[in-house]
């Protein structure tokens, strides 16, 4: 038989109106706002299996909720110390990549009266953690090119390297099952394959798409 668990009654009236307004905001993150809902619904008289259905989880995970909120109180709508997944990027590496997106491309090059580019200021090169990128003749070509400026995506997230994401996406556009006589042909087929992902562009998203609700078959919901 299921196990019947019940919010902790509102210690104050402040308790209780931050628990509400949680609940009903509008920019909380989802997570706080679910959990706040479950002890919103529990104090309405619902019971697990029926906030569970409201808000499509786990009757146990609703009951897991509303016993910490009982121990814990309003730290129980928080996650944890060290819960989920662990972050890729230090504070320092997120700020320095955000404050390097924000400023203007350093070294863009600029065009003479004549025609030719001539590159100014500081080039920032950003590459991958691959071990050709790290190796000595690399090292010491930027030792003899001091206006050029090697970063390193952070270990484990490549994708971070949009250049990944591109040549995936022109690999199976373009390459993907055929076969070619010289490097004309290669040139035509990568001219061809972007031709055709540019015609159905979108902007682009950062980060994992949402996941799709799933739609259920059959709701069971067992009264006591």
């Amino acid at each position: 038989m299921p196990k019947l668990c019940h919010a902790r009654a509102p210690t104050d009236p402040i308790e209780a109106a931050q628990i509400r307004n949680l609940a009903q905001s509008h920019h909380a993150p989802y997570d706080c706002k679910q959990r706040a809902q479950m002890i919103a619904l529990s104090w309405e008289g619902l019971r697990t299996g029926e906030i569970a259905c409201h808000l499509r989880c786990h009757p146990q995970t609703v009951r897991e909720r509303l016993e910490r909120f009982r121990t814990e109180g309003l730290d129980a709508l928080t996650n944890r110390p060290g819960a989920g997944r662990e972050a890729r990027l230090t504070e320092r590496e997120r700020s320095q990549f955000i404050g390097l997106v924000v400023q203007t491309p350093p070294g863009r090059p600029v065009r003479q009266a004549d025609g030719q580019l001539a590159a100014g200021g500081k080039l920032t090169l950003i590459s991958d953690n691959l071990s050709s990128h790290k190796s000595r003749p690399i090292q010491a070509w930027l030792a003899k090119h001091p206006r050029v400026q090697q970063l390193f995506i952070p270990v484990k997230a490549a994708w971070l390297n949009l250049m990944e994401l591109w040549w995936r996406l022109l690999r199976r556009e373009a390459f993907a099952g055929q076969s070619f006589a010289d490097t004309d042909e290669v040139s035509h087929a990568a001219a061809d394959g972007t031709r055709r992902l540019n015609a159905r562009a979108k902007p682009w998203v950062w980060g994992r798409p949402a996941r799709t609700p799933r739609k259920r078959r059959r709701t069971f919901v067992y009264r006591l």
